[in-house]
C-alpha cells in the first residue's frame, strides 16, 4: 500500500487495525499485529521488521537475530547480529 498506492503510514496503520479488531476476522496474533500497527506508524520501521518487534515484545522474546540495525532501536529489543553469532 505504501509504495504502491502512496499511502501513509498512519493511514495503513489505522486501516490494518480496523481489519484485525472487527469480530469476524480470527488471527492467531491479534495482539502482536496491534502492536506491529504501532511500530510501523510511530518507529517508522519497515512492515515485516515491526513485526519481528512487535511479536517479540508480545511473546516475551528479549532478542531478535537481524542484520538490520534498527531493531536494536527499540525499546525491550535487543538485535544479535547474525554473522557474529559464531564468535
Amino acid at each position: 500500500m505504501q509504495s504502491v498506492y502512496q499511502a501513509p503510514r498512519a493511514v495503513i496503520a489505522t486501516a490494518l487495525r480496523a481489519l484485525v479488531t472487527r469480530k469476524n476476522v480470527s488471527t492467531p496474533n491479534r495482539q502482536a499485529l496491534l502492536r506491529c500497527c504501532d511500530l510501523f506508524d510511530s518507529k517508522h520501521m519497515d512492515f515485516p521488521d515491526a513485526y519481528l518487534a512487535a511479536f517479540s515484545e508480545v511473546h516475551g522474546i528479549g532478542a531478535i537475530a537481524s542484520f538490520d540495525k534498527g531493531l536494536g532501536k527499540t525499546e525491550g529489543i535487543k538485535r544479535i547480529d547474525p554473522g557474529k553469532l559464531n564468535d
